[in-house]
């Protein structure tokens, strides 16, 4: 009996071992001609590719641009893809993972995703969202040489380097607080009854948007809904 579990031992730490070095060998294998494809996501658009073309094809310089420009906008999942990202200046992890993405498969640099994915919190979810049951966290690989300073230079050794664009550093001011005793600003409140009586184009919550766009214009000069605080209000 004692002799069978050792050789099941035996078994399971060698398949462990090869399953190691199975990983270790296909992470540092030579890129497939995929990850210098054009996809949905990583369209070689003209406009794209005039970018790459003006950067030189320099994966540092490529990086810095994606870095610099593009501001982070929070939502779930891919909405944009490389091209909507680049036109907007705004996108999540996943969309600016494209368009950096894209930029070095357009230079001859192969690059690839990497989703790091964790179980999302299912508390106060309705059965109407349980179906994303993840947040996908996006970074890309970038295949360059290792041997000189930071991806640049002849050397023909090269590896997967790991890049995140969407990690900066940002300066969150002071928002502007309409809500004064956490109340509704009288300029604001909505008769549900003056809306009913009469044939509109828009609803409630459109004419509500659009009056708080006044309101912000009119009273704070220069500052957008975007800079509003978020206060709990008071429902009287």
């Amino acid at each position: 009996m004692r002799n069978k579990m050792k050789k099941t031992y035996k078994v399971v730490i060698l398949a462990s071992i090869l399953s190691i070095l199975f990983v270790a060998v296909a992470a540092s294998a030579k890129p497939g001609p995929q990850f210098l494809a054009s996809t949905m996501e990583c369209e070689f658009t003209p406009e794209l590719k005039t970018l790459a073309k003006k950067l030189g094809g320099d994966p540092i310089k490529i990086y810095h641009w994606v870095y610099k420009n593009i501001e982070y906008e929070y939502y779930d999942d891919s909405r944009k893809g490389a091209q909507a990202t680049y036109f907007t200046k705004k996108g999540n992890e996943l969309d600016q993972c494209s368009l950096l993405i894209t930029l070095l498969r357009i230079s001859g640099i192969p690059a690839r995703y990497v989703l790091s994915i964790k179980p999302k919190s299912r508390r106060n979810t309705s059965r109407k969202y349980r179906r994303s049951s993840t947040i996908k966290t996006a970074f890309v690989d970038a295949y360059i040489t290792t041997e000189n300073y930071r991806g640049i230079g002849k050397s023909g050794r090269k590896d997967w380097v790991r890049l995140a664009p969407w990690h900066k550093e940002i300066e969150a001011g002071e928002g502007i607080n309409i809500f004064k005793d956490r109340k509704l600003p009288p300029e604001l409140e909505f008769d549900p009854i003056s809306y009913m009586l009469e044939m509109r184009n828009q609803s409630p919550v459109e004419i509500f948007y659009s009056n708080l766009k006044k309101y912000v214009n009119e009273k704070y000069p220069g500052k957008n809904i975007s800079d509003i605080s978020s206060v709990p209000l008071k429902i009287e």
